[in-house]
């Protein structure tokens, strides 16, 4: 599977929400902080769809996850986006512990 629009999907931030990710900005994160852009195109395609927006975040984030390790039938250029997603949201997670 592989969509033209991948590296604009990656690239582009599409904010989800009203607040920063897990409530940023605050004591210890400074700046309003957001998913990932990749993970934000594919929530949005999902809200678009007709799921609420809490379970499309965790399906686009069980998504992306799963084509980062190589599953599914992605094209590399997918699969480089995902891996790139995942890491940048563990790097985000790792700033709140």
């Amino acid at each position: 599977m592989k969509s033209a629009q991948t590296p604009a999907l990656a690239s582009t931030h599409h904010p989800l929400g009203e607040q920063g990710l897990w409530h940023t900005p605050g004591k210890k994160i400074p700046e309003k902080q957001q998913l990932p852009a990749y993970i934000q195109s594919i929530a949005h395609a999902l809200i678009r769809a007709g799921m609420d927006e809490s379970q499309a975040i965790a399906t686009a984030i069980a998504a992306v996850k799963r084509w980062a390790s190589g599953s599914g039938n992605v094209h590399p250029e997918v699969r480089q986006a995902a891996q790139s997603a995942v890491r940048e949201f563990e790097d985000l997670k790792a700033s709140h512990h």
